[in-house]
């Protein structure tokens, strides 16, 4: 009976700390720089939002619920080497709590003229704004950027990667979801495990060198601007290909395959998609 008793106790506990509100712990810093930012944030878990400002300093928040910032559960640690910042947001190797509301938030304020190298275990990332390079991986989260300018390097292990007002080289990969993305390229290299793809290149792109887009399950869709040239390799395990350009066929053409001097041709652009439909189309 005692032990019964002593059970039901305990259950009621664990059942009012997860019920009860997660008390919420601050952590802020803020540094002075003076040229172009190198900033590099990794966290083992926790959401990232970077967004810019005017100033010549750089703002980090982090926020933990569910969590204590101390040397004994969510320790920040922060440098800085003139314009390089380091964040590192580390959790514990025992993570048992009895809080069941448990999350970690990462918040930064930087100056547009900002590289950035970004990295969560499992959290969204979000920047806005950024004039520079960009590198942002996560294990299991969603992608969204927003008007970024230089290499933009892109990968989740499991989400949705978005995009747009981009300009540059892009890079962007997720094991499963669907990419979405929009700006002036001259580099694109893009695929998804299962997903859609849909790549809109503005005018003023151009193909540098090869552009790849692909996908293992799932439709594509590429919009160009018109007369960009090509040596076209469009194919599909399962499904149709169509195009809005003029196309000199090598070989026999056929509906889920096509390859042939787009526009005269020029670099080489694949695209793939292992089952799902194919649409090349003008911007």
């Amino acid at each position: 009976m005692c032990r019964h008793a002593a059970v039901l106790l305990f259950c009621l506990f664990i059942l009012s700390a997860a019920a009860g509100p997660a008390a919420a712990e601050v952590w802020t810093k803020a540094w002075n720089v003076k040229g172009t930012v190198q900033l590099t944030v990794s966290a083992d878990d926790g959401d990232i939002r970077v967004d810019t400002g005017d100033s010549k300093e750089v703002q980090a928040r982090v926020e933990t619920v569910g969590w204590h910032i101390s040397d004994d559960e969510v320790r920040v640690i922060a440098t800085q080497e003139g314009d390089r910042i380091s964040l590192q947001v580390k959790l514990p190797s025992q993570r048992f709590s009895i809080s069941f509301r448990r999350s970690i938030s990462i918040e930064l304020r930087v100056p547009r003229s900002t590289e950035l190298d970004l990295k969560t275990g499992d959290g969204n990332i979000t920047t806005q704004a950024v004039d520079g390079s960009l590198r942002a991986d996560t294990g299991d989260g969603n992608i969204n950027v927003g008007a970024a300018n230089g290499d933009i390097h892109l990968h989740t292990g499991d989400g949705n990667i978005t995009g747009n007002e981009l300009a540059g080289a892009l890079t962007a990969d997720t094991g499963d979801g669907n990419l979405r993305l929009e700006g002036r390229f001259h580099i694109v290299d893009v695929r998804t495990g299962d997903g859609n793809v849909e790549v809109t290149a503005l005018p003023g792109s151009r193909l540098a060198s090869a552009w790849k887009l692909s996908t293992g399950d799932g439709n594509v869709v590429l919009r160009l601007p018109d007369g960009v040239g090509a040596d076209l390799d469009a194919h599909t395990g399962d499904g149709s290909v169509t195009l809005d350009f003029p196309v000199t066929i090598s070989g026999r053409a056929e509906g889920s395959k096509i390859r042939g001097l787009m526009n005269g041709g020029g670099p080489q652009l694949v695209v793939s998609s292992g089952d799902g439909n194919i649409r090349i189309t003008k911007s």
